[in-house]
């Protein structure tokens, strides 16, 4: 049996939320650690501007 046949479906949404969330703070986290807080700023703002567009072809396609 796999993780995914152990959860259902909201168990596995908090789940990966919870993963996604911890992996963006540490990140953020660690920039700013290590280039300053304007720098891990401007990093932040382009992998949102990067990933915007993605995430809103994968909504679309979510709702078909």
């Amino acid at each position: 049996m796999t993780l995914f046949d152990k959860l259902d479906k909201l168990e596995l949404k908090e789940l990966l939320v919870k993963c996604w969330m911890t992996h963006d703070g540490a990140w953020f986290y660690n920039a700013v650690k290590e280039y300053g807080i304007d720098a891990a700023n401007k990093l932040n703002k382009g992998a949102i501007n990067n990933l915007s567009v993605l995430e809103m072809q994968r909504i679309r396609k979510a709702l078909g």
